[in-house]
């Protein structure tokens, strides 16, 4: 019982705060070595590194794993690992050549930094020329970026549009509901009437389905595009959070809404 309560509430200490800090500058760096025709994709791998990391959390918790009253401890301390992975690779990583171009003004740093990303004269001098175009792009306009001040986002209509747009997905995303899915799964297959001693591999398996449909999000970003992959899997959410919360309030009433409820919860 404690494994499957471990896998759907996971322990979050302070230090959360700066995996918070880690987790946006990770965007940042991707978007800004990568070739803007697959920045994307490669922006998706970030994210697929996130849902193999949950499911890999969820099967550590295992009673028989490290889920057990007395191994629990060493399932936390087990977050230690990619930490030290990340201290002895990252010194590995060049610098983010915009950052040494654009904030820096050190071509030369730029270009070996470059080289050392691409490993190919070529690739590395069309990336140089990319970000070239980005930079000509900002000094045609003095008046927005070298006299920019974080007020002008919410004074500047050009800045304040993009600034909602920004946030309000950002805020779409927080309250999607997704860590109350988690958080509250194990309670969820206990009222739909799954067996206690199968509810972490039922857990399990909502892992294994936010693994798979993110990698599917990968292969269909470049051809049905973002705001497709924005507009219609929100409508789902909503459909399917109405649905699994009547579902939720009524399965005491109607037996056969307990599988309604698991169905549309792994929909979800």
């Amino acid at each position: 019982e404690f494994g499957s309560l471990a896998a759907s509430r996971p322990h979050r200490p302070k230090l959360t705060d700066l995996a918070g800090i880690s987790q946006g500058l990770v965007s940042l760096y991707i978007a800004e070595v990568s070739p803007k025709q697959v920045r994307g994709a490669f922006l998706s791998f970030h994210q697929i590194g996130i849902v193999i990391g949950i499911l890999l959390g969820q099967v550590l918790s295992l009673e028989f794993v490290l889920g057990g009253v007395n191994t629990w401890p060493f399932l936390c301390g087990f977050s230690v690992m990619p930490c030290l992975l990340s201290c002895c690779l990252l010194p590995l990583c060049p610098e983010s050549p915009r950052y040494l171009l654009s904030v820096r003004k050190d071509e030369a740093a730029a270009k070996a930094a470059l080289l050392r990303l691409t490993r190919s004269k070529h690739a590395a001098k069309e990336l140089l020329n990319e970000i070239r175009e980005e930079e000509k792009v900002v000094s045609s306009r003095p008046d927005l970026y070298e006299s920019f001040q974080y007020r002008d986002l919410f004074t500047r209509p050009e800045l304040r549009r993009s600034l909602m747009m920004s946030a309000l997905l950002n805020v779409s995303q927080q309250w999607s509901g997704i860590n109350a899915i988690f958080a509250y799964s194990h309670s969820v297959f206990y009222n739909a009437g799954v067996d206690p001693e199968t509810i972490q591999y039922a857990i399990i398996g909502t892992g294994v389905i936010n693994v798979v449909v993110t990698f599917i999000s990968l292969a269909l970003i470049e051809k049905v595009g973002r705001r497709k992959l924005l507009l219609i899997p929100n409508w789902i959410l909503v459909g399917s959070l109405l649905v699994l919360t009547a579902c939720i309030n009524q399965q005491s009433n109607f037996a056969w809404l307990n599988y309604l409820t698991i169905c549309i919860m792994l929909a979800y």
